[in-house]
Order: structure tokens, then sequence, then C-alpha cells
């Protein structure tokens, strides 16, 4: 799936043969589900769908005050919110860190905005200084309080099947690119 070619197919394939007919393929959503069926791979296969979860008393849009700003030194500034599972500055990264990474030179001059990178990442020479890299959150509470403070989360990866910071930072109020 992740490589078009033969190869990759052919070992797809023979991956998912050794299993009996109680191999349940589980999809987070119909649309995923009914690709996953056309597979010629798991088209034989048993299907369900058990759709993501996401708790709307954490995540809904939390009010931030002046004090709280001035700690994260946002306070008058214009935040773009970057969440991911690993931030890189490779470019052929499937998360697209590279891309923030020249989104941010790209606004340098722009004193009033800040990118605030939130997930693991590699150790990443020469950043930008309009980047502030938060590391993993694990506290869901805090997490939901970023997406509140942000004006857009901005979303890079390549390939997505069901992506929740896009559902997470929805139901915080904020916008997603």
């Amino acid at each position: 799936f992740l490589n078009n070619t033969h190869y990759s197919w052919k070992r797809m394939k023979k991956a998912f043969e050794n299993f009996d007919e109680n191999l349940q393929i589980v999809s987070v959503s119909p649309w995923l589900m009914q690709r996953a069926q056309q597979s010629p791979i798991l088209e034989n296969k048993h299907h369900s769908v058990v759709l993501n979860g996401l708790d709307t008393t954490i995540f809904k849009r939390h009010e931030i005050d002046a004090d709280a700003l001035d700690l994260m030194e946002l306070k008058g500034k214009k935040v773009i919110l970057h969440v991911t599972a690993c931030f890189s500055n490779d470019p052929d990264n499937i998360k697209g860190g590279y891309y923030i990474i020249e989104l941010a030179k790209q606004l340098m001059e722009k004193e009033n905005i800040i990118i605030v990178v939130a997930g693991s990442h590699e150790n990443i020479d020469n950043l930008p200084p309009n980047i502030q890299l938060m590391g993993k959150i694990s506290d869901q509470q805090k997490l939901a309080r970023l997406y509140s403070i942000a004006d857009v989360t901005v979303i890079t990866s390549k390939r997505e099947t069901f992506s929740m910071i896009v559902a997470e930072s929805l139901c915080c109020g904020t916008p997603v690119v």
C-alpha cells in the first residue's frame, strides 16, 4: 500500500494469506472500510468499523487567560499549530515537518507569527527562531488548551486515513489547513 511496486503488493498479499477466516479488518470509517473491501488482498476478509472516539468534554474551546499566554511567550502573536507524531526536517518524512520549517522561513519577517510544534522530534539544527518545539504532549487537557490558543492548525502529512488532529482541533474551535 505504501509503495505501488509489484514486489510490495506480493509481500502484502503473502502476509495476509496465512490468516484464517477469523481475521477481522477494522477500519476507522465506513469510507475506509469500503476502500479496504475493494482491495484484492482484503476483499474476502471480514470487515467492520470502529469509529475513533473523541472526548468532547476535554476537546472543546478553552478560554485562555493572558497570564498563560505570557508564560508561553505567545501574547500578542498569531499562533500556527502543528501537531504530529514525529517532527522531522527530512523532506521525505510522511508527516511533512519539512514544510513547516519552510513555512517558518517564509514567515520569519512577521514578528507577530509563531509556529508551535507539538510532538516528538529529532534533534534539528538551525531551526528558524519562529518555531517553538513543545515536544510530545501526553496530557489531553494541555493539548486541548494548545488547540484553543492557536489561530489555525496546519496538517502537512502526505497521507491520512482519519486525522484525530483535525477532529480535536475543530472541536476546540480552531480551523485546520
